[in-house]
């Protein structure tokens, strides 16, 4: 049996996760979660990377003393963040996407190269959170800490880094920078020279591919000795859409957690909504094809809500939730990617409002709030195929939807019903098993024609 390790780090929290290969039959299990919580210091927002690599060695030291082999690990995590290596040690704890500093880069930048020449090179929306705004605010703000760095490591990068001194980069992650030019697949060296942009990126590689092993400090404070070290798909929604995109299909894939990850596969860079107010990014997937990204909000609301309801000494059961939406119509909706959703410190309140707002009456229970969110979301979804399908000019069925909402019935009845499309759930835990799976590739003991049947017989 053959046994390796995904490290899984979301925007709120982080899984170690092993999977077990036999030859013929994959199996995969939660070996320890961690909390992942950004620290707020002088009106700035960090993500304390210290503290999540020690979690994640506390949980492999366990590992160890249970007895488990383990051939390879590696590491996904979400894009754009980064952090910056100088002398061979980290420099800062790396800012957070949310983190205010960047506040005003994207229109200074648009007076630099025009929004239209931009996009000719990433084919992509500008982000205020991307790396590249990020490096701006820290040319403008932080000249001196800037200078001194060698490398600019993306999170997945830099835990790898830390766990082995190797330097790296994926192309899921390049491509989501806003620096990488998506039609020569490769950084951009007009936007680097324009903006007189430090020569800190790394060398870009395809996931899939051992890249090296542990060192010594790692063996010291694990007890694992030298484990390979695989680049995997660095962004986790390319992760997690590996296990569903396949070559010659026409299907869509939602990776529904926190937020919703809409995918589809393309044969080329789709550029044909770039006169019109459409939010899609073109990037690589974990195969190095181009696919076609579309972010919207997604089980965020809900767990806000659960939140409130929990402060308020009120207990929910899921199951109850989803039998009262499953026995009442729609009782209202909203626009569930509007901006006042994030600006009110009350989710409940911010949607009752929105509902007012739509002509409707505002929720007034758990089960009316869970009810009126799932048809929001799922008719966002609706809305969002159609314009899939509008600037692709293809037709894609079935839907696939993977991570924790493959686990919400509800939530696929209803994008089932408002899209008229055939909706396939699971796996639930796709982006770790989309890493798992590109380490078995990269060790030799699987192809990628393997990966649907292997996907199709999981043991979660």
């Amino acid at each position: 049996m053959l046994h390796v390790i995904a490290i899984d780090v979301g925007a709120s929290n982080g899984r170690v996760m092993a999977g077990s290969f036999d030859g013929g039959r994959l199996a995969v299990r939660e070996a320890g979660r961690f909390p992942n919580t950004p620290v707020g210091l002088a009106g700035g927002f960090y993500w304390n990377i210290l503290s999540l690599y020690d979690s994640i060695k506390s949980i492999l030291r366990q590992l160890n003393q249970q007895g488990l082999e383990v051939a390879s690990l590696a590491f996904d995590t979400w894009a754009q963040d980064f952090g910056l290596i100088g002398s061979r040690s980290l420099l800062a704890n790396p800012r957070h996407y949310r983190d205010p500093y960047t506040e005003g880069q994207v229109a200074a930048a648009g007076e630099k190269i025009a929004p239209r020449e931009m996009f000719d090179v990433i084919a992509t929306r500008p982000f205020q959170g991307a790396t590249f705004y990020q490096l701006l605010a820290m040319k403008e703000k932080l000249p001196r800490l800037l200078a001194c760095a060698d490398h600019l490591l993306f999170m997945p990068n830099l835990l790898t880094f830390l766990t082995s001194g190797i330097v790296s980069c994926d192309c899921t992650l390049a491509s989501f920078s806003q620096m990488y030019d998506i039609f020569q697949k490769n950084w951009s060296r007009d936007i680097r020279s324009r903006f007189d942009l430090p020569d800190i990126l790394p060398p870009v590689q395809l996931p899939g591919q051992v890249i090296g092993q542990t060192d010594a400090n790692f063996a010291a404070e694990t007890g694992y000795s030298g484990i390979k070290v695989v680049l995997a798909a660095g962004h986790d929604t390319a992760s997690a859409a590996f296990t569903k995109l396949r070559r010659g299909e026409s299907s869509l894939v939602i990776s529904c957690g926190t937020w919703s990850m809409l995918v589809a596969a393309s044969d080329q860079p789709v550029v044909s909504y770039r006169d019109t107010e459409l939010s899609f990014s073109n990037a690589l997937g974990a195969d190095g094809r181009y696919i076609l990204v579309r972010g919207i909000t997604g089980l965020w609301m809900l767990q806000q809500c659960k939140r409130e309801w929990q402060a308020a000494g009120t207990d929910v059961c899921y199951a109850e939730l989803e039998r009262y939406a499953f026995g009442h119509d729609c009782l209202a909706w909203f626009d569930v990617d509007d901006p006042r959703l994030a600006q009110m410190q009350s989710m409940s309140q911010a949607i009752a409002e929105l509902c007012l707002r739509n002509g409707f009456a505002a929720p007034r229970s758990p089960h009316e709030y869970y009810t009126v969110i799932m048809h929001s979301l799922s008719r966002k979804y609706q809305q969002a195929f159609a314009e899939y399908e509008a600037v692709t000019g293809r037709v894609y069925n079935p839907v696939h939807i993977i991570g924790g909402g493959a686990k919400d019935p509800v939530l696929r009845e209803l994008t089932a019903r408002y899209s008229r499309k055939n909706v396939v759930t699971g796996p639930a835990e796709a982006t770790a098993i989309g890493n798992i799976l590109l380490q078995l590739i990269a060790l030799g003991e699987i192809s990628e024609d393997q990966v649907p049947d292997l996907v199709a017989t999981l043991q979660e």
